[in-house]
């Protein structure tokens, strides 16, 4: 099984080089922890589906004032914006992704022939149950916290649900996160939230030789350097509620920072240079070996 998905991540595409380079690292890991397979090959699925649709976006009218004010008064400056793309290409996006997991999904596991739960929210948002655009305007607007129960509650599997939109938005907002960081501003972010779209950090980059920390938001893909003594979740400074999780060996690449004030924890990855978005979502697979460790100690991720 290990080898047949070995093959199916290494196919040659025409792909961007960084696409490209995150597929084969998908495929090392496959090899490499074989109880990785099922993830890492419906991840890079996903990571091909997310870049095969066309993500037009529409340009926000900030000037480097409004930017500077913004930054000033700790607001992102996505906040209550609509996002910049259509109704019908958020869900096109979503579509795309539901089949691209779902092809993977039976690859993965041929003799379950389970009922795919990607199948059951394509349909879903084709006929408009799951209300995709409104859903991603509550995520810039900060509004989202009651979601994932709303989703339950109508039956949903919340957290496949969000993934696969977050998933969806993400190369519209990236391209225009990309946009508003070309208007040059010095106003320091010492937030732990998004300074663009105000989501929270899926990990944090410890960069170069000086281990500096840079927080990297799952929505848009932005970074931003934050202070090592800091819980992004709750701004807690206090070292002394401030500790790390790691595993044997592994604790000059890859560890956890926790929080006793909070309970948040967040993955840190050492790296020279800045991730791209596809291996940022790589890393997804890569650590999650991380967040088992830091909720089996009682630490849990934001909400």
């Amino acid at each position: 099984m290990a080898g047949r998905i070995a093959k199916l991540l290494k196919r040659q595409t025409l792909e961007r080089p960084e696409i490209t380079e995150a597929i084969a690292r998908l495929a090392r890991l496959a090899e490499a922890q074989p109880d990785l397979c099922q993830a890492a090959s419906v991840q890079a699925a996903l990571l091909r589906a997310m870049y095969a649709v066309p993500a037009p976006v529409t340009s926000y009218n900030l000037t480097a004032e409004e930017v500077m004010g913004r930054l000033t008064d700790g607001v992102p400056l996505l906040r209550n914006a609509l996002l910049p793309c259509t109704e019908r290409h958020v869900r096109a996006a979503f579509l795309h992704l539901c089949a691209a997991a779902s092809r993977a999904s039976v690859v993965a596991t041929p003799a379950e022939r389970v009922t795919s739960p990607y199948k059951a929210l394509a349909e879903a948002a084709q006929k408009e149950r799951l209300e995709l655009w409104v859903y991603g305007n509550m995520l810039l607007a900060g509004t989202a916290q009651a979601l994932p129960a709303h989703l339950e509650e109508q039956g949903y599997p919340a957290d496949l649900v969000m993934t696969l939109l977050r998933l969806a938005l993400l190369p519209f907002l990236e391209q225009t996160a990309a946009q508003l960081a070309s208007l040059d501003s010095s106003q320091p972010w010492d937030h732990g939230y998004c300074p663009m779209c105000g989501a929270w950090p899926v990990l944090a980059e410890q960069r170069g030789l000086e281990q500096r920390r840079y927080l990297r938001c799952g929505l848009c893909a932005s970074s931003w350097e934050v202070d090592r003594l800091l819980c992004p979740f709750c701004a807690n400074r206090d070292h002394l509620l401030l500790g790390y999780l790691q595993v044997e060996g592994e604790e000059e690449k890859q560890r956890v920072a926790t929080c006793e004030a909070c309970h948040g924890y967040l993955k840190l990855r050492s790296t020279l240079v800045p991730l791209t978005t596809p291996l940022l979502l790589v890393e997804e697979v890569a650590l999650v070996h991380l967040d088992l460790i830091a909720m089996e100690k009682g630490y849990m991720p934001p909400i």
